[in-house]
């Protein structure tokens, strides 16, 4: 059974977890910041690890100083080009192109796997 979790908080905070992924939206690195103490906060209180080599941030359409690392409670969180979350590939372009690129990439890779593994 796969459950999805949203929590709210009273500063505007949506964090949605599925499974053992979390998903954080931001518009500013101050209001990034809020939200990954709030998740690291959910965390202690849990009783969940935060993974540091698995979390990424990223800046769409952003400059190079907007992509320094993020520093919060001793977690470093470094910047990445992109992300795949369930199958669908962003970049931090914003560009379609790019992202059908990096989708094409990925399937052909399956199809090569695959016709190895069927010979």
């Amino acid at each position: 059974m796969v459950m999805r979790l949203t929590i709210l908080v009273k500063v505007s905070t949506a964090i949605s977890i599925l499974m053992d992924d979390a998903e954080i939206m931001a518009t500013t690195k101050k209001s990034a910041l809020k939200k990954i103490q709030v998740l690291q906060g959910f965390c202690e209180h849990s009783g969940m690890i935060i993974n540091q080599g698995k979390t990424k941030f990223m800046i769409i359409n952003g400059s190079d100083q907007e992509r320094q690392p993020l520093f919060s409670n001793g977690l470093t969180i470094i910047n990445c080009d992109k992300y795949t979350y369930l199958g669908a590939v962003i970049t931090q372009d914003a560009s379609i192109t790019s992202a059908v690129k990096e989708q094409c990439a990925a399937k052909k890779m399956h199809a090569i796997k695959f016709k190895a593994f069927t010979r």
